[in-house]
């Protein structure tokens, strides 16, 4: 790691993403850790220069006033506490507020003076340091890459490649758009030197999710396509791939990360609440999120464009998509159209007049 480190110690503040951007804002590192994390695996982390200690209301768990580790504080490590005034330490602050400046000020004695760390954080470290992440966890493994041709699949192509990762993109059709949405990819990995296939999955994913969107708004329930299809369909598909082309781990472009508790891994939320994308994760089967990898989890989606236009890759300035894939922008009710028909039409009431007219539970 290039770049010096504040570790943040999570005691059941609701801030620490917050307290993150801060400390980052500084112009130094800093990544959120588990109260219970040991003193060999906090010292066994890359340049960390202290520790923030931050408290809030949620730090009882099951009946429980949950604290760090007493070993933590015998680590070498300086140490400071926000919001828990039974930490064993000398530097001790009220329980942090929700504004970043505020916050700045508060923590830059303790940032500067008292751990010595450096304002180093810049994008050509922070990027060396996600490279060197994604060799930590995948080591010298084959990975699939799930490459779509927008730019967050691209920078983490990319940054597989600075890796020196043997990697296999794969772009999968999932449904019938004349073959243009792939184009894209297939130039990302020629641009990057990446062996690349497509693979058509559309006669399972048209009754897997298609299918399903249709069923439940005809059902009067609004469907979640997209949490769906990672559980359903994506994942499965993806682990198919991986199989074929004997890889061992798969990775994505998704702003989510993972954390391994006991022998599994369970999804995380992304350290930047803005491009979280957790929630879609939420529903694969664990023996999937063993396979997956996220390297964009710890970055902001302006980072992620900042590295494509540094690297000067074709999609920095791609628009993002917005809505389910199969619907490619369109509304959703022009596309239920041709799939619901004899929609029953009603009024909208007040007060017990009548204020406008109901023109089918799906179109809401």
């Amino acid at each position: 790691m290039k770049q010096d480190m504040i570790v943040i110690l999570d005691l059941g503040s609701t801030e620490n993403t917050v307290l993150a951007r801060a400390i980052r804002a500084l112009g130094v590192y800093s990544e959120i850790y588990p109260h219970d994390i040991t003193a060999a695996e906090l010292t066994a982390l890359p340049n960390v220069k202290g520790v923030i200690i931050n408290g809030g209301p949620n730090h009882v768990i099951d009946g429980v006033d949950i604290d760090v580790l007493p070993e933590i504080y015998k680590a070498g490590i300086p140490v400071m506490a926000a919001g828990h005034d039974k930490a064993c330490c000398e530097v001790k602050l009220p329980q942090l507020t929700d504004d970043v400046e505020t916050i700045k000020n508060a923590v830059q004695s303790f940032v500067f003076d008292t751990c010595k760390a450096e304002a180093n954080w810049n994008m050509t470290n922070f990027v060396n340091d996600q490279i060197e992440l994604i060799r930590r966890q995948v080591g010298d493994k084959k990975v699939l890459l799930a490459l779509s041709g927008g730019v967050d699949s691209s920078v983490t192509a990319l940054m597989a490649q600075e890796a020196g990762l043997t990697t296999i993109g794969i772009t999968m059709q999932m449904f019938d758009n004349k073959n243009e949405f792939w184009h894209d990819a297939k130039n990302m990995a020629e641009f990057l030197g990446i062996e690349w296939h497509l693979a058509d999955y559309t006669e399972y994913f048209i009754p897997d999710v298609i299918g399903y969107f249709i069923r439940e708004y005809k059902m009067g329930r609004t469907p979640n396509p997209c949490s769906k299809c990672n559980k359903v369909a994506k994942t499965k598909y993806l682990f198919d791939q991986m199989q074929k082309h004997n890889c061992q781990y798969i990775l994505t472009g998704h702003y989510a990360k993972t954390k391994l508790i006991g022998e599994q891994y369970y999804i995380q939320k992304a350290d930047y609440a803005e491009k979280d994308q957790s929630y879609y994760l939420s529903m694969i089967e664990p023996f999937h999120i063993n396979l997956l990898k996220f390297p964009l989890g710890k970055m902001k989606k302006t980072q992620t464009r900042e590295i494509a236009a540094k690297y000067n890759l074709p999609v920095a300035e791609k628009k993002d998509s917005q809505e389910a894939c199969f619907l490619e922008d369109k509304d959703y009710r022009e596309f239920l159209k041709p799939y619901i028909k004899n929609v029953r039409k009603g009024s909208f009431i007040l007060n017990g007049k009548v204020i406008g007219e109901n023109k089918g539970i799906y179109n809401y």
